[in-house]
């Protein structure tokens, strides 16, 4: 609850950040699996202003302000993350996301969640194949030569040769 009309009662800023949180997971399912799979990660949350709106969809202006909701490493919103970071009566960013820009002349605004590359995971994914060759070069050079008794040489010859194909394969996969 951000806002009761009813009462003017502002809702915490932790029962803010779930439903903001679930609104946003929400969002990802509706886009579709590929959304859900992609090495993003949701940076930082901005209040913009809305210029205007063409077929329904708004277009963004200026932005107006950056919210501070907690570091965690390089992003700046570990309490959108993680709720339960924040104390349950707190209510200073429900406040701030609440106040009215029209101060500023900005008339209608809305929150942009401004996402960025998450740099581990790609390289996480990028060396899956390499590291998946080297343990099949491994495994085939131990079996080949403890239980087959063929050259050691040969079996790693063979043994890096199909790795060589698997860090290939791998990677015209992953490019696809």
């Amino acid at each position: 609850m951000l806002f009761d009309g009813r009462d003017e009662k502002i809702g915490s800023d932790r029962e803010t950040f779930e439903m903001l949180r679930m609104w946003y997971c929400w969002m990802q399912v509706k886009r579709g699996f590929g959304e859900i799979i992609l090495p993003r990660t949701l940076i930082r949350i901005t209040q913009v202003q809305l210029c205007g709106a063409v077929d329904g969809v708004a277009s963004l202006g200026s932005r107006v302000k950056t919210f501070e909701l907690g570091r965690n490493g390089s992003t700046h919103v570990a309490n959108f993350e993680n709720p339960t970071r924040v104390p349950a009566d707190q209510r200073f960013q429900t406040a701030s996301m609440l106040e009215n820009p029209s101060a500023q002349g900005v008339a209608t605004f809305g929150l942009e969640l401004i996402r960025a590359w998450d740099s581990m995971a790609i390289s996480a994914i990028s060396l899956t194949p390499f590291f998946v060759s080297l343990v099949f070069a491994a495994v085939w050079i131990g079996v080949c030569v403890g239980k087959y008794h063929v050259d050691a040489q040969v079996a790693t010859q063979t043994a890096f040769t199909a790795a060589a194909f698997i860090v290939t394969a791998g990677k015209i996969g992953g490019a696809a």
